[in-house]
């Protein structure tokens, strides 16, 4: 589910990627239109070539809590005793 001040719900994200890959839009002009950056166009843009209609819709935040396998937590690191 989008959030309530998201440009790109995944109709604004079907739109941009029309534009762009079945109308010939520069991502620059699609980007304009839909309000976001052109570095978000095009990755809209990719992931519809890519993934197709499916593509377009929300995906999970989670991926981003990730570093190197392991949880970030706001907790300190607990010592160990040994």
């Amino acid at each position: 589910m989008s959030h309530a001040n998201a440009f790109l719900t995944p109709k604004g994200r079907a739109k941009l990627q029309e534009s762009i890959v079945d109308h010939g839009w520069s991502i620059r002009r699609a980007a304009e239109r839909s309000r976001v950056s052109p570095t978000t166009a095009k990755k809209w843009a990719d992931r519809y070539r890519t993934g197709g209609q499916a593509a377009m819709a929300d995906r999970s935040g989670w991926g981003f809590l990730f570093r190197g396998g392991t949880v970030r937590t706001s907790e300190p690191p607990t010592e160990r005793s040994g």
